[in-house]
């Protein structure tokens, strides 16, 4: 609720204050997000419940690109089965009302979609992505990358704006049994007639709140999205 509070507020700030919008669209999903980021050129922004939070500033796009890097005390296994577990995002990424896969190319492979429910004023918005995953062969660090598909695999709805700009990066190093370092790389256009600060400050703060989220629930054994997970790794290591 905090949330949807700080969003209508500022947007009302800005819808007075403002009288241009930067209708710039930025072709974010044709470009890596090796390619376009610096490891070097990333601002501590804040850390917060045990999240580190950076933030990238792109001259070629109207957005900046989020990291945020934190250490959750489960095994590698809980994490990424809780993360690729997509019919279970609504429990924990930030104004997801239904994700769901809508194409499974291979193990390593899918089409997945996504609704997001955001606050009024905005429109709600909807995305298509499509997510590869590898695991190091040596290290057992696995890496999820997906990105936003401008094909209309998904018939667009009524009062939504469909997101065609964006990609996202997990990674998930093993520090030990129990401890898993966590790496979420995000660079999204929200699309729309948004203020440039306002936009940047929604793609720092949906990405935020979730791994807050979703390290809160990793660390319940009866939570839904947990508990199916947790007893599985129990029973590997029994065995």
């Amino acid at each position: 609720m905090k949330i949807i509070r700080l969003f209508t507020i500022i947007y009302s700030i800005f819808f007075l204050s403002t009288s241009s919008f930067s209708l710039f669209a930025a072709e974010i999903s044709s470009i890596s997000l090796d390619t376009i980021l610096s490891e070097s050129a990333w601002k501590l922004t804040k850390k917060s419940r045990g999240i580190s939070h950076y933030k990238q500033p792109i001259k070629e796009y109207d957005v900046n690109a989020y990291k945020g890097v934190l250490v959750i005390d489960r095994p590698l296994e809980t994490i990424y089965s809780l993360v690729t577990n997509v019919e279970n995002h609504p429990l924990w990424v930030t104004f997801c009302s239904s994700s769901s896969t809508i194409r499974k190319n291979s193990e390593d492979d899918a089409i997945q979609y996504y609704r997001f429910d955001v606050p009024w004023p905005f429109l709600n918005r909807d995305i298509v992505v499509h997510c590869t995953q590898k695991t190091d062969p040596v290290t057992g660090t696995v890496t999820i990358d997906s990105q936003a598909l401008k094909t209309p695999m998904v018939p667009l709805k009524k009062n939504h704006l469909r997101i065609t700009d964006a990609k996202h990066k997990w990674i998930f190093e093993r520090i030990d049994q129990r401890r898993t370092k966590v790496t979420f790389i995000s660079m999204t256009n929200m699309e729309g007639q948004t203020p440039r600060a306002l936009k940047n400050l929604i793609s720092q703060v949906i990405p935020s709140s979730s791994l807050e989220n979703l390290k809160a629930i990793s660390m319940k054994r009866d939570h839904p999205a947990t508990s199916t997970y947790i007893a599985k790794t129990d029973v590997n290591k029994k065995r």
